[in-house]
């Protein structure tokens, strides 16, 4: 089941790229229409238990608080952020890392560190839309109340009145915070997650391989959303 979840989630975002074709996009509806199905068959026969599916469906039986069609959109959010969004930032934690001859070792301190760099030198997420929720001067522009807003997240992690030599990779670079997971309310629900899924992945792959290098430089998807790569070619022994 999870290849065809991956598939699911792969059409769906495919629709984010910027050349997406009008075939794209019919893929991604059939996406959200298959995957929304399957989520209201799974609702149906889902035991209780101490999990979020759980208690999503508890407050929309119990409390109404949610609608099905709610319970079924967050879902879908947590599923294309967690699939989509940790598979780039694997492939490009790795990519740095071999690129920049640095590899992942076994100092806990150092390690958090690295993460923390990883997700600021080269996050997967580069762009979110937000809208004003009243009149914001911003230097000399003017955003007016209901104004939709760009925000390139990777371009705030490279700002030199923040970051100290914001373009180079400094695997020991003390400060931690940057704008990859958000701030504020809209801060990452998964977070912790995110960054407990990269900590496991780079460990568990150096430590397997530890002469992992890089083969082919590789290119990135065309994608203004997400920033991945379309394939890492590495040599392991």
């Amino acid at each position: 089941m999870h290849t065809q979840l991956s598939e699911w989630s792969n059409n769906m975002v495919s629709m984010y790229q910027i050349s997406s074709s009008y075939e794209k996009k019919l893929l991604a509806v059939k996406a959200s229409e298959n995957f929304s199905s399957y989520i209201k068959s799974f609702l149906k026969n889902k035991k209780k238990s101490n999990d979020l599916i759980s208690h999503l469906k508890s407050l929309k039986y119990n409390q109404k608080k949610i609608t099905l069609d709610q319970i079924i959109a967050n879902l879908i959010l947590l599923f294309n952020a967690g699939n989509e969004a940790t598979t780039h930032m694997i492939g490009n934690s790795i990519y740095t890392l071999l690129d920049k001859k640095y590899s992942y070792g076994t100092n806990n301190k150092e390690n958090e560190q690295l993460i923390n760099e990883l997700m600021r030198y080269n996050p997967p997420l580069h762009f979110f839309s937000r809208f004003a929720k009243e009149k914001v001067i911003i230097e000399d522009y003017v955003f007016e109340n209901g104004s939709s807003i760009g925000l390139l997240l990777a371009a705030g992690n490279r700002d030199p009145k923040i970051f100290k030599r914001p373009n180079d990779f400094l695997p020991n670079r003390s400060q931690i915070n940057n704008l990859s997971l958000g701030i504020g309310e809209h801060f990452c629900l998964g977070s912790h997650l995110a960054r407990l899924e990269l900590k496991i992945s780079l460990k568990e792959i150096y430590k397997k391989f530890p002469n992992l290098s890089l083969k082919k430089k590789p290119s990135y998807l065309n994608s203004y959303h997400f920033r991945g790569l379309k394939e890492l070619k590495v040599k392991a022994f």
